[in-house]
């Protein structure tokens, strides 16, 4: 597939599963009826004909006119007694929460090689969100390594304030230990080729 855009699941609209249950088979019924399904930035937007619990078809608008395409619909068990409702992909037939809107097609992440956003991310520059994220929970900025740890929150456990410091300072050697091997590799790459 070839794309305009980055292949990135938040530059396709998405059919997202979540809420669906309840607005689509409310009271666990199945009344065969129409659904506008109005999503908002980077949500899918149509109109949806359920027909059963096990099939609904899909109705939206493409630069080449509208389209119809049927999803089936596979019930997952939940944990606490219930079912969730997760679309099956039309290309392979997985059950998932979600479904983009690629090339005229509704398909999973995976059937239409879209990928997230992070997984473009190096390594250290995970890592380093990571640490970021962690120092915020601690309520101080990201610090660099080697300064005082930040001062206990007021009013969190200090069991839980050593459990976060702990996690928050090995994020930060990850990020560093990534950070070197980046540059080593760097550095091999730069390295002159044998005259040999």
């Amino acid at each position: 597939m070839h794309y305009d855009l980055p292949a990135t699941t938040d530059n396709f609209s998405c059919l997202s599963n979540v809420g669906k249950r309840r607005d689509w088979f409310p009271g666990g019924e199945v009344v065969p009826r129409w659904k506008l399904v109005t999503g908002g930035e980077g949500e899918f937007s149509g109109w949806v004909y359920i027909e059963s619990v096990e099939r609904v078809v899909v109705e939206y608008g493409t630069g080449s006119g509208p389209l119809s395409q049927p999803v089936a619909l596979s019930w997952a068990p939940r944990y606490l007694g219930g079912a969730e409702m997760e679309f099956k992909c039309p290309e392979c037939h997985s059950p998932r929460r979600r479904l983009y809107l690629v090339e005229d097609v509704l398909a999973c992440r995976k059937c239409a090689k879209l990928y997230h956003r992070s997984q473009g991310d190096s390594v250290a520059t995970r890592r380093a969100r990571l640490a970021m994220s962690l120092a915020a929970e601690l309520g101080v900025r990201a610090q660099p390594y080697g300064d005082p740890d930040p001062p206990q929150p007021e009013g969190m456990n200090l069991f839980t304030y050593n459990q976060l410091l702990l996690r928050y300072r090995t994020a930060q050697l990850d990020a560093l230990a990534a950070l070197a091997g980046d540059m080593a590799a760097h550095l091999e790459s730069r390295e002159p080729a044998s005259l040999l």
